[in-house]
């Protein structure tokens, strides 16, 4: 239904967990009732804004025009008179068309929201271990015009029977995938999925970044420079937990901003005389899995605070990771209610794609 791309966008802004778990509720009601995947649901009602191929679209004046454009992520309009120049802007006789005007600018705001909300949900490809037949690809991502510019700057890994896979971008026509060799690769049979610097060995993944930035091509979110996390032997020998990203000292409210943007159910820590050391935790239903984040309050007995008492700062402590029960629904009273089941050794865990 129309309302799904709206749900969708107020999932990807809102903070609040409780708000979070009713939409994401209503979504894969949806998904239900349509027959399909959540993952299909999210894909196939990502709107297209009636843009072509290019990510334009043109709407007449009586004298002049405007044409919306979708591009690098980013959403505009480009104003023309009745000669078709070029303007800066509208002009007098355009301006007299006051609800044109009014919905040209309500589109390119509604443009820029569905827009501003595919980096986020193109990471959690990663997450969702996806992958599509070629022809399924290319209609709802190469042919996308709202995803057609971001799909345009990443590295997709096409995957064919008998054969290695191989990383690939979009060529210049915008019609195909190629190499980094340049050659053009076959899609006929194959199939794609989003590429991930843990696919290839360190050589190619300096000569895709040499690539990306001899193209001048920024991508709209960390692939080529995404970090790739090893097992060390220090986890192999603490087993249970990882100290990788202990010790560190952080701005409270801002970690809780980024760890909630990503999907983390955080709580802040308060120096008051209550409980609240409940881990932050990331529920990964595709693997049946919780990882928690362990943080505290940092300053001791004379910490900094907000005028709720709220830490200022928290120290970080280890990583862990839990079998969550298949089925589980993440919920705001945290990773108790997905289940207490024995922690999981990293071993066990890693490698995973986030």
């Amino acid at each position: 239904g129309a309302g799904v791309p709206y749900l969708a966008r107020i999932l990807a802004r809102t903070k609040y967990p409780k708000i979070r778990k009713r939409i994401d509720n209503q979504l894969n009601a949806a998904a239900l009732t349509a027959g399909i995947t959540r993952a299909d649901l999210d894909e196939a009602t990502v709107p297209t804004h009636d843009l072509d191929r290019d990510g334009k679209r043109r709407i007449e004046f009586a004298n002049g025009s405007a044409t919306l454009v979708a591009s690098g992520g980013q959403a505009g309009v480009v104003w023309a008179n009745a000669d078709g120049e070029t303007v800066k802007s509208p002009t007098k006789a355009m301006k007299e068309e006051k609800d044109r005007i009014k919905e040209v600018r309500a589109e390119v705001k509604e443009l820029q929201a569905d827009l501003s909300i595919q980096p986020q949900r193109l990471q959690k490809l990663y997450l969702q271990d996806r992958a599509w037949p070629a022809e399924l690809w290319r209609e709802r991502y190469l042919e996308q015009p709202l995803l057609r510019g971001f799909v345009q700057r990443l590295i997709w890994l096409v995957e064919r029977e008998g054969h290695a896979p191989v990383p690939a971008m979009p060529d210049a026509t915008g019609d195909g995938l190629c190499a980094l060799s340049g050659e053009p690769l076959a899609l006929e049979g194959a199939t794609i999925r989003l590429w991930h610097p843990m696919h290839s060995d360190v050589a190619t993944i300096q000569t895709w970044r040499d690539r990306l930035e001899q193209l001048e091509i920024t991508q709209p979110f960390a692939q080529g420079w995404r970090e790739v996390y090893a097992l060390t032997e220090a986890e192999r020998q603490t087993a249970i937990y990882s100290n990788r990203w202990a010790a560190h000292i952080l701005k409270q409210s801002q970690a809780m901003a980024l760890a909630r943007a990503n999907g983390w159910t955080v709580t802040a820590r308060m120096w008051v005389d209550q409980p609240n050391d409940e881990p932050w935790h990331l529920h990964l239903p595709e693997h049946n899995l919780v990882a928690e984040y362990w943080v505290e309050g940092a300053g001791g007995d004379d910490p900094e605070t907000s005028e709720s008492l709220a830490y200022l700062y928290v120290n970080t402590d280890r990583v862990t990771f839990k079998r969550a029960p298949e089925g589980a629904v993440d919920s705001a009273q945290g990773p108790g209610k997905l289940g207490d089941a024995d922690r999981l050794p990293s071993v066990g865990v890693l490698p995973i794609t986030i």
